[in-house]
């Protein structure tokens, strides 16, 4: 339960789940956090127990990883839950397996993003791809945080179309639409905010720097997030005294905190190759702040190309540079840009929104509302 998009959506589900009184809820995990941060005392604040799964770990392990799945079994045939729903790919397959094979008799999986792509070798994504095809055999409906994670998965043979919803990825709109542009100050901040971890975009925007240093002497850097990869950009900062000054490391900030990053920034940029739909993206728009994103995931189908924001090609250095050029000559038109994506944000994002969704599908499922449900 680190600072994450998935683990966000977890949080906001439980919210929904404790608002209707039907629903006696818990909420399974490993024990780890990171550097990331943990929103385990968020979870403790809306009055949901919390199970610690002691095996379940972030990363494959050829010992916890069998031992995680008895954990759960045990765990799932003790507490006779009526639904059992998972997150993020590890704990999706070993926790889908395991609801299955001690008979709960309903079992969701929301797709945040899929763990086998090109950017791993061939013998990974075959383990990855053959443990989601085995965990899909063992669910019964699929929730995914946009249209192409669910075209992906069913083109990958996990699950049939009528398993398949897609039910975007709230947060709490109104800090976000409340922020205001801007004011001029002499000086162009371009920022980021995404967890400091491998493919998540810092190692392009390393690569970026020294060129919009250059290029532009009244162009600064706003990093917001925390994680591994920050040792990294310590390192480089080191190595580049020069650029000490343009470049702000936030750190890790609450979810509260992030539209107050955000209004801090002229254009925002999120150059990840690896995604499902990130939150940051709706963030931004909701904010009004204009943006240049990889073409990764599910972001075009928010990110209109030239109308609404900028796409570029993964590791296409050239169209985020000119994408940060056309937004720092007309900045007003920019900011117009970003204000045609924000109403189909407030449309698809709304907390309760998702929330209803979500409960909307597990009365689908035959659960009912009128006695509480596990």
């Amino acid at each position: 339960m680190i600072h994450g998009g998935a683990q966000q959506n977890t949080l906001l589900t439980l919210a929904g789940l404790r608002r209707d009184t039907s629903w006696d809820v818990r909420l399974a995990c490993g024990p780890e956090t990171g550097e990331e941060g943990c929103l385990l005392p968020e979870v403790r604040a809306l009055g949901v127990g919390i199970d610690s799964i002691f095996h379940l770990r972030r990363n494959f392990h050829p010992w916890h990883d069998p031992a995680a799945l008895a954990e759960l079994v045990a765990y799932f045939r003790r507490e006779k839950f009526d639904l059992v729903h998972t997150h993020s790919s590890k704990a999706g397959v070993l926790g889908r397996v395991a609801a299955k094979w001690a008979g709960i008799p309903r079992i969701v999986h929301s797709i945040h993003g899929l763990a086998f792509d090109d950017l791993q070798p061939a013998w990974q994504n075959w383990i990855y791809l053959r443990a989601e095809r085995w965990a899909a055999a063992n669910t019964d409906c699929f929730i995914a945080v946009c249209r192409t994670m669910a075209g992906e998965a069913l083109a990958a043979g996990m699950g049939e179309p009528a398993q398949m919803r897609v039910v975007y990825s709230a947060f709490d709109l109104d800090d976000f639409l409340a922020v205001r542009p801007r004011m001029p100050d002499g000086r162009f901040v371009v920022g980021a905010v995404a967890r400091m971890f491998p493919l998540k975009g810092h190692e392009d925007l390393m690569r970026l720097a020294p060129r919009l240093f250059e290029r532009w002497p009244d162009v600064d850097l706003l990093l917001v997030g925390d994680g591994p990869m920050r040792r990294d950009w310590e390192a480089w900062l080191a190595a580049s005294p020069q650029w000490r000054e343009r470049i702000c490391l936030a750190g890790r900030v609450s979810q509260a905190e992030v539209a107050g990053w955000m209004a801090r920034m002229d254009f925002f940029v999120h150059l990840s190759w690896r995604e499902g739909l990130a939150r940051t993206i709706p963030q931004a728009f909701a904010a009004g702040v204009p943006m240049c994103v990889y073409n990764t995931g599910g972001a075009a189908e928010l990110v209109e190309n030239g109308r609404t924001g900028w796409l570029a090609a993964p590791g296409d250095m050239d169209a985020v540079m000119a994408s940060i050029g056309q937004a720092r000559e007309d900045l007003t038109h920019a900011r117009e840009m970003a204000a045609h994506g924000r109403e189909k944000v407030r449309q698809l994002f709304g907390v309760e929104t998702m929330q209803r969704s979500i409960l909307e599908i597990y009365r689908e499922m035959g659960m009912a509302a009128s006695a509480p449900m596990k």
